[in-house]
C-alpha cells in the first residue's frame, strides 16, 4: 500500500500527526487532496470504526463499506466533498464535507439521505445533437437534452443510479455551502449574485464571498444534511 508522510498530509487531514510515520496515500481524485482523503483515513481516524489495518482490510474485503452507494473495497479509494458512506452492518450514514477549520469531517446522516448527493456544475460541454455534457465537481458527469443548467448550479442526484431528483440554481434566496473563505464550513441564503461574487445573509450578518466557493445546497432550506 501507498503512503505519505503524516507531517507532509494536507492540513484538511484530521490526523495525528506525530502517532505514525505514516499514513495512507489515496488514489488521485477530482476533489483534491484539500477536500477528501483515502477511505482508509476515513474509516481509522475520523469515523474511527476501525483501529488497524487488519480490521480495516476485514470490514472492506466483506465489502461492508458503501461509498455513494457502492461498495468499495481498496482502502485508498478516494472519498472526497458530500460523498456518502453508508456502514449498513452498524446502520450508519454519513456525508463528507468540511468543518469551520476546514478539516475534512464526516457529518452523520440518515439512511435516506445516504441515498442523495448535491453535485456542483462546474462546466459544460457541447455534444453532437444538441445535447450538453454537465461536468460535476465530483469528476462525474452527465449528458442531457436540457441547457437550462448553468455552471455554479447543482443537481441533487438519486443513489447509486445518479438519477436527477431536482436542479438547484445558483440564484436569490438558494441555500449553499462554503468550501473556503472566512465563512468556510457555513451555509447561507443567498442575497445577490453579482458578477464573480455572491452575496450572503449567514445568521445576521450579510457577507460577501466568490462565487467559486459556494455549492448550492437547496432551495430556502438544505436538501441534505452537510453541516
Amino acid at each position: 500500500m501507498v503512503h505519505i508522510k503524516r507531517l507532509s498530509a494536507p492540513r484538511s487531514w484530521p490526523i495525528s500527526r506525530k502517532s505514525n510515520t505514516f499514513v495512507v496515500r489515496p488514489f488521485p481524485g477530482s476533489h483534491g487532496f484539500a477536500y477528501g482523503t483515502s477511505l482508509a483515513t476515513v474509516l481509522t481516524e475520523i469515523i474511527k470504526l476501525v483501529d488497524n489495518s487488519s480490521d480495516l482490510r476485514k470490514i472492506l474485503n466483506n465489502k461492508s463499506v458503501m461509498v455513494d452507494g457502492i461498495a468499495r473495497t481498496h482502502p485508498r479509494f478516494f472519498v472526497g466533498m458530500f460523498d456518502t458512506i453508508e456502514l449498513p452492518a452498524v446502520k450508519k450514514a454519513y456525508r463528507i464535507s468540511l468543518n469551520s477549520r476546514g478539516m475534512i469531517t464526516a457529518v452523520s446522516i440518515n439512511h435516506e439521505e445516504s441515498k442523495l448527493k448535491v453535485c456542483k456544475v462546474i462546466g459544460k460541454t457541447n455534444q453532437k445533437g444538441g445535447a450538453v455534457q454537465l461536468n460535476f465537481h465530483d469528476g462525474t458527469n452527465l449528458v442531457i437534452k436540457d441547457s437550462a443548467h448553468k455552471v455554479g448550479d447543482s443537481i441533487l442526484f438519486q443513489l447509486p443510479a445518479r438519477v436527477p431528483q431536482e436542479h438547484l440554481k445558483l440564484e436569490k434566496d438558494s441555500v449553499v455551502y462554503l468550501t473556503g473563505g472566512t465563512h468556510q464550513g457555513s451555509t447561507g441564503k443567498v442575497v445577490e449574485v453579482v458578477g464573480s461574487t455572491i452575496k450572503l445573509s449567514i445568521k445576521n450578518d450579510t457577507i460577501e464571498t466568490p462565487k467559486k466557493y459556494a455549492i448550492v445546497v437547496g432551495k430556502g432550506k438544505p436538501a441534505v444534511t452537510v453541516i
